[in-house]
């Protein structure tokens, strides 16, 4: 997608983030339904992001047990204007 406009990118390296499922519901989780939604009020998105959380969480008894998983891998890229 980068390249189609007009971009350039290169990997520059990696970092690793803990995993942080507070983040995750507080900030993520409500910032990927908001993109998914047209018109819906702020607070509206914040209450079905920690029902959609309660729901996995409760889904999952071993949710947040994963000791082996601690940290994603995020890349670092650099675009440029072409």
């Amino acid at each position: 997608m980068a390249e189609e406009n007009g971009f350039s990118f290169s990997l520059q390296g990696e970092i690793l983030v803990r995993r942080d499922y507070n983040r995750l519901i507080t900030f993520d989780l409500p910032l990927f339904i908001a993109s998914t939604l047209t018109s819906f009020p702020l607070k509206d998105v914040e209450t079905l992001a920690r029902r959609t959380a309660a729901e996995v969480i409760a889904e999952r008894p071993d949710f947040g047990a994963d000791l082996e998983h601690l940290y994603d891998v995020n890349p670092i890229f650099i675009f440029q204007k072409k």
